[in-house]
């Protein structure tokens, strides 16, 4: 019987994220998981914006989990000799004045320091939809998550097993668990929206959502494309190279699966169009499901009956910023008892 001290299930953002905390901490783990079984972390964007532009807000937790994730992915870069941080600033194109006066009236309040200087009309109307200008984001950018997360497990490959985790499987003993032929102290499930299939956490109401992307390539150049801008109006536009970008995202409750759709297609065909009508052509379009909770807060804890078994769950759109800091509260939780911030605790699905 082989001993170790974790087994993570699931090897997205959140299971890979938590990967390398616990390897920094000089933690003992094995990783059970099947890439294929869900292709959200692996098609993600990995855009990384500490703003909520609804109401032009911070993002919840932006000051703390940001430089925290900034300087986890930088270490990361290094451990795996991959570039995987690219800096952008986000150009968020104002629809109509009253967009335009709220910018300057956030700058000027708690947002300040992410909210950068409000630039006019840019080219001509056909090449760039930004009639009432547009409002720079500081501190923005995105993780190639398709590298961080290929990169990741063959990095790790020696501690992974390629396969669907069995529930039916898994013994509790006074000591942990026990899993075919290894004993482990404690199990972290990080599956994503396939929780729902887990008896043990299957209790927690996730609120998932189907995102779909586009790579797409232009026939010119945008006016913008000499500052590398993320590009955002009822969309995004992520610049790759050669007037490559990705665009994204949709948000589908209904039809909970990883295939693409003519509708998403159409929707964001539509949606870069309110942003540029340069013509453009679609390289590849890719389908995920976000695990995202009801309060769009992560979920992480420990299980109320088992005391061996973990949740690190519900990241959602901000997966990228959220997932290295939370990873370390779980850490605290499982190592020392140092309970989650209330907000993001299990205990709040578990009353």
């Amino acid at each position: 019987m082989e001993s170790t001290e974790y087994l993570i299930v699931g090897s997205g953002l959140a299971g890979m994220t938590l990967a390398h905390t616990l390897e920094k901490q000089g933690l003992r783990f094995k990783i059970i998981a099947k890439p294929e079984l869900s292709k959200c972390s692996q098609v993600a964007a990995g855009i990384y914006n500490p703003v909520v532009f609804y109401r032009i807000t911070k993002s919840y937790m932006a000051d703390a989990v940001l430089p925290f994730a900034l300087s986890f992915y930088g270490n990361i870069e290094l451990k795996l000799m991959q570039k995987l941080l690219y800096p952008h600033p986000v150009a968020k194109i104002f629809a109509n004045e009253n967009e335009s006066q709220l910018w300057e009236k956030r700058r000027e309040e708690g947002v300040g320091h992410y909210l950068g200087e409000h630039v006019p009309f840019v080219g001509d109307i056909d090449r760039l939809n930004s009639a009432f200008g547009f409002g720079l984001v500081n501190q923005t950018g995105s993780l190639d998550c398709e590298t961080f997360l290929s990169a990741s497990l063959e990095y790790f490959k020696p501690y992974w097993l390629n396969e669907t985790f069995q529930y039916a499987d898994l013994k509790h003993n006074h000591d942990g668990v026990e899993y075919h032929d290894i004993e482990a102290k404690n199990v972290i499930f990080c599956e994503g929206h396939l929780i729902a299939n887990n008896p043990f956490f299957n209790a927690i109401e996730l609120k998932p959502v189907k995102g779909e992307i586009l790579i797409v390539e232009f026939e010119d150049d945008l006016p913008t494309e000499e500052q590398e801008l993320i590009l955002n109006k009822k969309c995004y536009l992520l610049p790759i190279e050669n007037r490559q970008y990705i665009v994204g995202a949709t948000y589908n409750w209904n039809t909970l699966n990883d295939e693409i759709s003519t509708e998403g297609l159409e929707e964001l065909s539509k949606n870069i169009r309110e942003i540029t009508q340069i013509k453009f052509k679609v390289l590849r379009q890719t389908a995920g499901v976000r695990p995202a909770s009801a309060d769009r807060r992560p979920i992480i804890g420990m299980h109320p009956s088992h005391p061996s078994l973990f949740l690190f769950n519900g990241l959602g759109t901000k997966g990228v910023m959220l997932a290295p800091y939370y990873a370390n509260e779980l850490l605290q939780l499982m190592t020392l008892n140092q309970q989650p911030h209330k907000e993001v605790s299990i205990a709040r699905y578990l009353k």
